[in-house]
């Protein structure tokens, strides 16, 4: 992975398993690149 995190971690994180760290919130966004602050924000319904 482009952001150098086990993708059992990354997993974990989408399904609400585990709290992801700030620092993780920008290494994640880096790889995806976009804005920290999007990967914040609730999912639009």
């Amino acid at each position: 992975m482009e952001c150098d995190l086990d993708r059992t971690y990354v997993s974990a994180i989408e399904r609400s398993r585990w709290n992801v760290s700030l620092s993780n919130i920008e290494r994640l966004a880096l790889a995806l690149g976009v804005q920290a602050w999007l990967l914040l924000k609730p999912p639009e319904r």
